[in-house]
């Protein structure tokens, strides 16, 4: 039994669940939801009630190419905490720039996901892409201060490295004006 299963069960309130990556199911359940007749068979990584039974359908591939994925709504900051003297937002704003991992710890969660999802176990958005929502961030909301939060941000090994280098060789090209706290310091 899966926890999904166990909190539909224990939790009337609960109709659904999403097994592993759930853009596109949560997508495709919202469609669903606005229809007659539904049909919720054929939305991978969907768990979900039948009157007293809760139903696994398949589970979803990752997204293989994480650039395709729009950058998350971010209308909350509107009203985000700004710092009254030069109207920045003061928090720390979270930024997902990969998924997985390449490490097999027994205790970690993201091995398990890698395990149930059977796709590559790190796969991380281009240089270009990240700094297009970073620069997107600093444009239009004035935010200064960035909390990578990937399970793992340098995966995998030289290739990883490199591709946080680019990163941060991107930050410093465009000139974005970032907190000391958040801004890399690329060697030269």
């Amino acid at each position: 039994m899966t926890l999904s299963e166990t909190i539909l069960i224990a939790e009337p309130a609960f109709d659904f669940a999403i097994l592993g990556e759930g853009e596109y199911a949560c997508l495709e359940l919202l469609v669903e939801l606005e229809k007659t007749a539904r049909d919720f068979s054929t939305i991978k990584g969907l768990v979900w009630k039948r009157g007293n039974h809760i139903v696994h359908n398949e589970i979803r591939e990752p997204v293989p190419d994480l650039d395709t994925l729009p950058f998350p709504a971010r209308d909350f900051l509107d009203t985000a905490q700004r710092d009254p003297v030069d109207g920045n937002i003061v928090e720390s704003i979270r930024v997902v720039t990969s998924r997985g991992c390449i490490g097999t710890c027994t205790f970690c969660c993201v091995n398990l996901h890698n395990k149930t999802l059977k796709g590559k176990r790190w796969r991380g958005r281009s240089p270009m892409h990240v700094v297009d929502e970073l620069e997107m961030l600093v444009r239009e909301y004035g935010v200064r201060v960035f909390n990578f939060a990937d399970s793992s941000f340098e995966d995998p090994g030289r290739r990883g490295k490199q591709r946080a280098r680019e990163i941060c060789e991107e930050i410093i090209r465009r000139g974005l004006p970032l907190s000391p706290r958040s801004t890399c310091a690329a060697k030269r």
